[in-house]
Parts: C-alpha cells; structure tokens; sequence
C-alpha cells in the first residue's frame, strides 16, 4: 500500500538533519549542500505516490540525496 502525501511529509521531516548532515558531507560547500538538499525534498514530495509502507525512508532520501550530488 502507497504512503499518503502526509505521511511522505512526516518522514521526510523526520529525516531532516540526517539528510541535510549528508549533503554538507557530499558537497562540502554549505550553498550547495542547501541547494541539494531542497532539490531532494522536494523530489521526494513529488513522488508521494510512489513510497510504501514499510520503505526504509532514510535510507532513501539519502539515496535520493546522492543521486541528485552525482
């Protein structure tokens, strides 16, 4: 069963320092790592209908995360 938009939202916020500790950690240039993270965030709000119940949701963002610093 698909995750809601609210639940996404909830993870996501739940995330929110591993994630933005990762991309100053990829990007080393504290603009860049904010742009990164934006961009994931909002990646990954856009694609709500895509999450299941049960997804490891950190390891996604961070998944996410790299593959927008690549």
């Amino acid at each position: 069963m698909n995750m809601t938009r609210d639940e996404v939202g909830k993870q996501l916020v739940s995330q929110f320092t591993r994630l933005h500790t990762y991309a100053k950690f990829l990007c080393k240039d504290p603009d860049v790592a904010e742009e990164l993270f934006q961009d994931t965030c909002l990646t990954v709000l856009e694609n709500y209908d895509k999450y299941e119940d049960g997804t490891f949701f950190g390891g996604l963002v961070c998944y996410c995360n790299e593959k927008y610093f690549h």
